[in-house]
């Protein structure tokens, strides 16, 4: 498994709410407290577990293989 990191940053309060919400209600964490910047720029940075893709070796039932080569 493998960690995604996002950082969001916007000067406006509504926008920031709306999408730190809709980022955790889609799985992502919060990683330290919100902060604002000099030029007043809200931002707070956010991870999430990323599954690691499952690749399958090639052989009789892979996908890849030609179904007619195995007649």
């Amino acid at each position: 498994m493998s960690i995604e990191f996002k950082v969001v940053s916007t000067p406006r309060p509504d926008r920031f709410e709306e999408t730190i919400t809709n980022l955790l209600n889609t799985g992502w964490l919060l990683q330290g407290t919100p902060f604002v910047s000099q030029t007043g720029g809200m931002t707070q940075a956010l991870t999430r577990d990323k599954p690691t893709p499952k690749i399958s070796p090639v052989g009789k039932n892979s996908p890849t293989k030609d179904k007619k080569s195995e007649n």
